[in-house]
């Protein structure tokens, strides 16, 4: 089922299969989000939880024990319950199965919040533990943009103007896409300026560490394009599928990285994923901004 807000500059339409966001209009019924097209990419904002990236022979361990696990987790393709529903905001909680608690075996609530502020979609991600252990996760945004925006122009058009000036680092990656520690310097132009093109996604996605709080789509040919504020995630990752000219890009902010090559991941030691204490809550809340 899908649900709809709208405040006068944007509609944000949201199904409950996933969470996932399916559309995000402004007022002159332009389009920013990738709208699912299943001869490139059939999804649209995926949100991951309880892991972002992949794990070394799909699985981790906790407290000696070994627990299967698929690329991103399994919040993706979960049904959400839409608990509150108003002009304002909408919020959505995962419903836990019995195949979920055998892939993760914690007492918890996993739920998605959006509201509509001005031009922008802020998104929340809360977590609360309700069990006696401390709780080992990661969690991040996967929304895919139109680029370029509006249909003017082509991806070597556009660019990422990063909010801040730095140099973030590269995670290197093996060829099953898991991190091998060999992490270098990323060059950006200005140290802020990432330009795109198809032969920048030659292997694959690009994966930094160290990012700033933010950073904005844009293209030379219009003036449309999104704006990503995460203030509380420290890693991103830029997708687009190789050697094809799909017109959309991946921009996903995660909190934490994939698993390492060769390494059973034990979730108590991976030093990236986010530990909360029992009966605490996490939230972490980001925005996409419309211009």
């Amino acid at each position: 089922m899908n649900y709809k807000l709208n405040n006068g500059k944007l509609t944000l339409e949201v199904s409950s299969s996933g969470g996932e966001m399916q559309s995000i209009m402004d007022r002159d019924h332009v389009e920013y989000l990738w709208q699912g097209d299943p001869a490139y990419w059939s999804r649209r904002a995926l949100n991951l939880f309880p892991y972002v990236g992949r794990l070394y022979e799909k699985c981790y361990t906790y407290k000696g024990k070994r627990y299967p696990l698929e690329i991103h987790g399994f919040s993706t393709d979960a049904e959400y319950k839409a608990i509150e529903v108003n002009k304002e905001k909408l919020l959505f909680e995962m419903q836990i199965t019995d195949e979920m608690r055998r892939c993760y075996p914690f007492e918890y609530s996993y739920q998605v919040e959006y509201q509509l502020v001005d031009n922008a979609v802020q998104i929340s991600y809360i977590v609360r533990n309700y069990g006696l252990e401390t709780m080992y996760f990661g969690l991040g945004g996967h929304p895919g943009f139109f680029v370029p925006q509006n249909g003017e122009g082509e991806l070597h058009d556009c660019y990422l103007e990063f909010t801040d000036e730095h140099q973030p680092m590269e995670v290197g990656l093996s060829e099953g896409k898991l991190r091998t520690g060999k992490d270098k310097i990323y060059p950006l132009e200005d140290e802020r300026i990432l330009p795109l093109s198809l032969s920048l996604f030659d292997r694959g996605a690009i994966i930094l560490r160290d990012v700033g709080q933010g950073l904005a789509l844009k293209s030379r040919k219009n003036n449309h394009g999104v704006e990503l504020t995460f203030p509380q995630m420290k890693n991103l990752c830029l997708w687009h599928i190789p050697k094809k000219d799909a017109p959309f890009i991946c921009i996903e902010p995660w909190a934490s990285l994939q698993g390492e090559e060769g390494v059973i991941e034990d979730i108590e030691k991976q030093q990236d994923l986010i530990k909360l204490e029992p009966q605490k809550n996490y939230v972490n809340t980001w925005w996409i901004t419309i211009f």
